[in-house]
């Protein structure tokens, strides 16, 4: 992301050594910002796909912590349970519980949704099928904690028994570590039963080993000053992914850590900055986009360090080879596993439709490359113009 878009930056930067700033900085544009806009659109576009593979009435609950005080999630038979525990805040369990409330008003055309229903409702109404909704699952822990609290009720117990339910989570960014925790500990819930939208590595996968360890280190250096169990993240997850409800943990410390008189966060645990989605797709955009990136595009210049120039290649080649996918992949050398990750990023920002097809914006963006090629003379765009975009354009990393 870039950094003069956050007003901590600045300060930020001044605290480490000058031979440290300019990795401190990579790092920084280096993370990636989820818009709320995103975020929602992501979450509702990935859960409709799941759930019409489904058969049967379908229950969702928002993953949440567990206070010690907590006996039963369903204490009592006849009455919704805790959608969101007070006494730990809202943060991001309130956001997952109102895009239930949401998602169901929305999309429950069949009658089939259920919002943290009661243990009479689901019964009543014979559900089928409960799914444990996250944002963020870097170790695994609060999920798997989530779901042995969930199922310590014996009338859940006796369901799953008799096979009449089945469990599913979905977790909006999930690391791998996050995944081995619900696989490898959790006999109940099946791995083609979780899915997610973001698998996030750990660090950025475009780094080489030169620039990781140097990232890494000054991550450890200036993090052990804070607490240096977090210095790469919660674990070590060290992710790189920033959502506008919430700065997670598993992120390195010195991103989002404060401690008295030794440290200084880039944002806080709650990021006070957001950009509308409304500007991505834009003609002022898309103008502004190639102004900054500077970009020329010529046959074979498709070894590109970023995945935004990677992301623009691919829908050139698209067009070009008319969406013959297996034609893109031969020309540019890549495996089904990447091409996957462009596809879906390109889907992400409407470039390209749920069929693949180019869109109106997607053209839009042909167009301003083209127009880039063919120019002899350097645009006359102001370099000083105040933009913002997250390098890899918010995209699902894998």
């Amino acid at each position: 992301m870039d950094p003069s878009f956050i007003p901590n930056y600045n300060k930020w930067i001044k605290q480490f050594a000058p031979q440290d700033k300019y990795y401190a900085k990579e790092l920084v544009e280096s993370l990636i910002f989820i818009t709320h806009d995103n975020f929602i659109k992501s979450m509702t576009n990935d859960l409709l796909a799941y759930i019409n593979k489904l058969t049967g009435n379908i229950a969702l609950f928002a993953v949440r912590d567990i206070l010690r005080s907590e006996v039963d999630y369903f204490p009592d038979y006849s009455a919704k349970p805790i959608k969101i525990n007070n006494d730990i805040g809202v943060g991001s369990q309130g956001e997952i519980a109102h895009f239930i409330r949401d998602f169901r008003k929305n999309y429950n055309k069949d009658n089939n949704l259920f919002d943290h229903p009661s243990l009479q409702s689901m019964k009543a109404n014979k559900v089928r099928n409960i799914i444990f909704i996250n944002d963020i699952g870097a170790s695994g822990t609060q999920i798997y904690d989530f779901f042995k609290f969930f199922f310590r009720n014996k009338t859940i117990k006796s369901w799953w028994s008799s096979k009449l339910i089945s469990f599913h989570v979905y977790s909006h960014n999930l690391s791998s570590q996050g995944m081995h925790t619900l696989v490898y500990y959790n006999k109940y819930i099946p791995r083609n039963n979780i899915f997610y939208n973001i698998h996030a590595s750990y660090g950025a996968k475009d780094w080489d080993l030169k620039k990781r360890q140097k990232i890494e280190n000054i991550c450890l250096k200036y993090g052990n000053l804070i607490d240096p169990e977090k210095a790469l993240g919660y674990k070590d997850s060290f992710s790189l992914y920033i959502y506008s409800h919430k700065c997670p943990n598993n992120v390195p410390i010195i991103i989002w850590g404060e401690k008295e008189n030794v440290w200084i966060p880039l944002m806080y645990t709650r990021p006070n900055f957001e950009i509308s989605s409304s500007f991505i797709g834009s003609y002022q955009f898309i103008y502004t986009l190639y102004a900054k990136l500077k970009i020329y595009v010529k046959k074979n210049s498709y070894i590109l360090r970023s995945d935004t120039k990677k992301s623009i290649l691919i829908l050139k080649y698209l067009s070009k080879f008319r969406g013959n996918q297996d034609s893109v992949k031969k020309f540019l050398d890549l495996n089904n596993f990447q091409l996957d990750y462009y596809i879906k990023e390109l889907k992400q920002f409407n470039w390209i439709g749920p069929n693949e097809e180019i869109t109106e914006q997607g053209y839009l963006v042909l167009k301003k490359i083209n127009k880039r090629k063919k120019e002899k003379t350097k645009t006359n765009i102001e370099e000083n113009y105040d933009f913002y975009y997250p390098t890899s354009l918010q995209a699902p990393n894998y």
